[in-house]
């Protein structure tokens, strides 16, 4: 009998100890918490705005007479000293002149292709891969409204294309088409006259043939204390292109952007801040930029001016954006 009674014993004690153990872990794992599922963000403050543009500009003036051939583009580097526009007496002689430009181009790369014969065989997916790059460069350029580079990329997409013709097989050369430019190149040449006169930049930087009478109005050592007032005003201002200039050129990498935001958002924007811009009418590319100056207004506004030194050519030809 004493037996039984303590086998019974030590079973209900074994049965208490696996119950209170067991509660324990239920009661350890099984807390009341309500779970969900999340993903990882980013919140931006931001402020829309009309923002006018600043920079060190100079304007270019020339007692040349004649007809103005850029040759160089819109937004392009050009060195001190180095030529901006040839001058012609007439525009046909400039227009001649242009059209020789492209054929001596023209030859040029289809003698460089020649030269190169079949070695682009095993390179043709190269060849593609190129093509499609480019021409994902030109429609994006054209989506933009940035024409900058437009005649490069179409340029290098007419080459890459000729390429691929002879590496392909579908033309063994290209003899024929140069010796063709070759005959039209002499006839061309002697039938305008040359440029009379150059025009050079004082100083190196991207030039833009845009005049708008912005150059002069507030001078970038003076920017930080431009007042809401000023702003206001020169942003209603249309701009009015001097038609007696030939252009400028932007000689620093720094520049200005300024702007009127509510003074309620000045809570979180502060001088010294680094922000980002975004320009999407001019470009795809996000601008870093230093909060230079807070001028707050009589009303319940404030000028906010803007320290940047990412500069490109898009970014150099815009005023008001």
């Amino acid at each position: 009998m004493n037996n039984v009674v303590k086998r019974i014993l030590l079973f209900a004690a074994a049965v208490f100890l696996l119950v209170y153990v067991g509660f324990h872990i239920y009661n350890g794992f099984a807390k009341d918490i309500t779970t969900a599922t999340v993903e990882r963000a980013t919140a931006y403050q931001t402020v829309d705005t009309t923002g006018l543009v600043f920079r060190d500009e100079t304007v270019i003036d020339t007692t040349a007479t004649g007809y103005f051939f850029y040759t160089i583009a819109d937004g392009n580097r050009v060195a001190k000293n180095g030529t901006i526009a040839d001058v012609y007496p007439t525009m046909q002689d400039a227009l001649g002149q242009q059209e020789l430009n492209a054929l001596n181009e023209e030859i040029d790369t289809l003698v460089s292709i020649n030269a190169q014969g079949t070695t682009n065989r095993a390179n043709l997916s190269s060849i593609n891969q190129q093509i499609n790059e480019t021409w994902l460069s030109l429609s994006k350029a054209a989506g933009t409204g940035s024409f900058a580079q437009m005649q490069e990329l179409r340029s290098k997409l007419q080459s890459l294309l000729n390429k691929k013709q002879l590496t392909v097989g579908k033309e063994a050369n290209f003899d024929a088409r140069i010796e063709a430019l070759k005959a039209k190149r002499e006839a061309l040449s002697t039938s305008f006259s040359k440029a009379s006169d150059t025009v050079s930049s004082p100083v190196a930087g991207y030039f833009i043939s845009n005049v708008d009478g912005f150059e002069d109005v507030v001078k970038t050592n003076q920017i930080e204390t431009l007042s809401v007032d000023t702003l206001q005003q020169l942003l209603s201002t249309e701009p009015v292109p001097a038609e007696d200039k030939i252009g400028k050129v932007v000689g620093d990498y720094e520049w200005y952007l300024a702007c009127v935001v509510p003074l309620s958002d000045t809570t979180f924007i502060k001088k010294g801040l680094t922000v980002t811009v975004h320009l999407p009418f001019v470009t795809q590319e996000t601008i870093p930029a230093t909060v230079a100056a807070v001028n707050k207004g009589k009303s319940d506004t404030a000028a906010v001016v803007l320290r940047c030194t990412h500069m490109s050519g898009d970014l150099s030809a815009i005023r008001k954006e």
